[in-house]
Parts: structure tokens; sequence; C-alpha cells
């Protein structure tokens, strides 16, 4: 049961991730400046996509992988949440907020399932007040 819940979690995450770490990459096309969060954010979720195929096979190491890869994957999404503090004559699109949440819901989900951590809810408390 553990593998059926994981598997499309772990692979729709690190899907959505490298999507738009990818995207956010592709803006050197025109100019913009790359970063090295951009490039440990794209990794990060290629390994989350890794992850989702093994544990098909080795549940307890792919959950290992996946937390690993989820807090990598936070170096693009945590920092990227200061830009949602309302700053004057800015309108914030609502995907943001999607996303920024979906990131949370991940690392949670990889955190406490199927049973939490020794130190998953310190962990968790401090990535939401980074």
């Amino acid at each position: 049961m553990q593998r059926a819940i994981s598997f499309p979690v772990f692979l729709l995450g690190g899907a959505a991730s490298a999507f738009f770490a990818l995207r956010m990459l592709m803006w050197a096309v025109w100019g913009a400046p790359t970063y090295p969060v951009q490039y440990i954010g794209l990794l990060s979720s290629l390994l989350l996509l890794i992850s989702a195929f093994v544990c098909l096979f080795k549940p307890f190491i792919a959950r290992r992988l996946a937390t690993a890869s989820i807090l990598g994957i936070g170096t693009l999404y945590i920092p990227a949440s200061v830009s949602l503090l309302p700053s004057p004559n800015t309108i914030i699109s609502p995907i943001s907020y999607i996303l920024l949440f979906g990131y949370f819901a991940l690392l949670a989900f990889g955190l406490f399932f199927p049973r939490p951590w020794r130190w998953s809810i310190l962990l968790f408390v401090g990535c939401l007040f980074y």
C-alpha cells in the first residue's frame, strides 16, 4: 500500500518541480542570470523522480532519498516564498501560492508518511519558519 501511494506522489512532485526549475533556467536564453540554487533545484527534482521508481523496490531507501531531494528542492522554493510578501502595486499570481503550498505538502508527505521520523517535526517547523 505504501508503494502505491508513494510512487505517484514522488513522481508527480518531482515532475512538477523539475518543470518549474527547468522553466526558470530557460530564462537564461533571453539573458536572465542563472543561479546555483536553480541547478540544485533541478537536480533535486530529478532525484525525486528517481526515488519514485526506487520506491517500487526499496521503499525505505527511496523515502530517505526523496526526503533529501525534497530538502534540495527547498533551496529553490523556500526563498521564493519571500517574494509572496505583499508590496504596493503588486498582484501575485495564485499559482505561486499553490506551488508553495504544494512544496510544503510534499515535504510533509516525505517526512511523516507512513510513520514520522525522529526529527520530522523539528525539521518541518524549521522549514516553515526559515
